[in-house]
């Protein structure tokens, strides 16, 4: 258990010295003086200067005042859970001020806890890459591996025959077909009419014994392969494998994903670098349903995104036709926009392999995820409604 006071009087100053403060202290203009309070007693200001963060004692100027539990404090502070995870779970009491600037605060927070950069992401693309560059299956393994690992993503072509998408997609349909709402790993959302609509499916290996074979697809393990880290199959945890359906004219739940990483609720000590891969039973378009992402952002911490904003970033789309798959680290900043056409819904599972420290720290059947689906309805309530301003 990380100690409060120790923490904040010890080593905090210290990793601010080192060089943390400055590194947090330029993403923190205009921002409200941060306190943090732990029930039971301790108070801490985190008060921005021009080149660095100052502790203090108390909460005399604090201006968003922010009350954790000795549990909830441990968790933040290991990156166990983020400011949305905290809020989503109920195990963050706004005190004073708005909700939403808890938030705000984040990225320089483990800019300070951790010396990892806040980087913009409409300036984080890395090395001479061209950003849309796809690959083939037999393409030079070595220049496949670095792009993954500069970019964070990669698309690769025609990985499988149009005979073997057409099984998987048959598979989908059934099991679409056989979910209901009350099912516990399904995600539902509604359109404008007012229509339930599922969402995704989660653990869809567990029923489909021809989808969990994917996992051990020798085409997909040499994908795998050309990440620099260890990873395992993630069957049984963290979703295990995914079923997405994006779906048209969505009104209320999540199927229309804003900019975002996996990690983004929480775990990112316990289960980055995640890598995703993304086996796409159709077109993934702006037409049909887009994936977007930001070249490089998972090389540092990006801030929340607002992509109804005029200056969201745009990213780029992976542009991936039936057959191709893609992988992207669960840290880079992606999207899934709403469908932009007429065409048909777009479908796409995605398979989930962990580093080994997660299956110590995850039981089966658990994801960082799960705090989201709190209501009977399985509709993912919007942040900004779990936590009024005070």
């Amino acid at each position: 258990m990380v100690d409060f006071k120790h923490f904040h009087e010890y080593e905090l100053p210290e990793r601010i010295r080192s060089g943390n403060g400055a590194l947090a202290c330029a993403d923190l203009r205009r921002v409200p003086r941060l306190g943090l309070k732990l029930s039971g007693g301790g108070a801490y200001t985190y008060r921005p200067t021009l080149k660095s963060v100052e502790i203090d004692p108390g909460l005399e100027t604090a201006e968003l005042v922010v009350e954790l539990s000795p549990d909830a404090w441990h968790a933040f502070v290991q990156e166990y859970r983020s400011v949305p995870g905290l809020l989503y779970a109920g195990l963050a009491r706004i005190e004073t001020g708005n909700p939403l600037m808890f938030v705000r605060w984040e990225p320089a927070l483990r800019a300070l806890y951790h010396g990892r950069p806040v980087v913009d992401p409409n300036h984080c693309l890395i090395g001479s890459w061209e950003p849309g560059l796809s690959f083939e299956p037999n393409s030079d393994p070595t220049m496949m591996r670095r792009f993954l690992d500069e970019m964070g993503y990669l698309r690769v072509r025609q990985v499988f025959m149009e005979s073997e998408v057409e099984v998987l997609r048959n598979e989908t349909d059934w099991l679409r077909a056989e979910t209901a709402i009350d099912d516990p790993h399904s995600w539902w959302g509604e359109n404008r009419t007012g229509e339930k609509v599922l969402t995704r499916i989660t653990y869809a290996g567990d029923r489909s014994p021809r989808i969990a074979t994917l996992y051990d697809d020798l085409r997909v393990l040499r994908l795998i392969r050309l990440s620099e880290h260890p990873l395992r199959a993630s069957r049984d945890r963290v979703d295990g494998v995914t079923l997405l359906f994006k779906n048209r004219d969505m009104t209320a739940g999540l199927s229309d994903l804003p900019w975002h990483r996996d990690c983004g609720l929480g775990g990112h000590s316990v289960i980055c670098p995640t890598l995703i891969v993304g086996i796409h039973l159709g077109a993934t378009t702006p037409e049909n349903g887009d994936l977007r992402v930001i070249p490089g952002s998972w090389r540092g911490t990006c801030h929340a995104i607002d992509t109804s904003s005029p200056n969201a970033p745009r990213g780029i789309s992976l542009g991936a036709e039936a057959g191709d798959c893609t992988l992207h680290y669960g840290d880079l900043m992606h999207a899934a926009p709403p469908p932009m056409g007429n065409g048909g819904c777009r479908t796409t599972l995605y398979l989930t392999f962990l580093p080994p420290q997660a299956f110590e720290h995850i039981g089966a059947y658990q994801a960082y995820n799960d705090v989201l689906l709190g209501n009977s309805d399985r509709k993912v309530s919007h942040l900004r409604d779990l936590t009024p301003e005070r």
